[in-house]
């Protein structure tokens, strides 16, 4: 159930960047001198390219992952939420998204966790054969 939610999320992420194509419009052009901050986001600047924006796979990845914790370890579930919150927001902050790429995430996630992840854990049960008529 879990690598179907993050295939199917794939796929989506990937169908939407080939029909529509976003290119973030709106980064800061860094200026030196350079602290280290800066170099820490200029190297993410480099290494990640300011398209395939809509919707956010890493918020939909993010949050499919906090819900296969909720599905497997409820208990740790509030932590790994947080994180993909963080996540959520980063994306915001390292200007690599618009809100709405943000939303898009958001709804692919809960897509395949409704269609993948929404039933309780199944216990594997042991296949019994029929015993042959005497």
């Amino acid at each position: 159930a879990a690598a179907k939610a993050f295939i199917g999320a794939g796929v989506i992420c990937f169908t939407c960047f080939l029909l529509f194509p976003v290119k973030y419009e709106l980064r800061v052009d860094l200026q030196p001198p350079y602290d280290f901050f800066t170099n820490i986001l200029r190297f993410f600047y480099w290494i990640d390219e300011p398209y395939n924006c809509f919707p956010s796979l890493h918020v939909a990845l993010a949050m499919i992952s906090a819900a296969i914790v909720r599905w497997q370890r409820p208990r740790l579930a509030p932590v790994f939420y947080l994180l993909a919150a963080i996540v959520s927001a980063s994306i915001l902050f390292m200007k690599q998204h618009y809100v709405l790429d943000l939303a898009g995430g958001l709804g692919v996630s809960w897509l395949m966790t409704t269609m993948f992840l929404s039933r309780e854990p199944q216990e594997e049960t042991e296949v019994v054969e029929p015993a042959a008529p005497a």
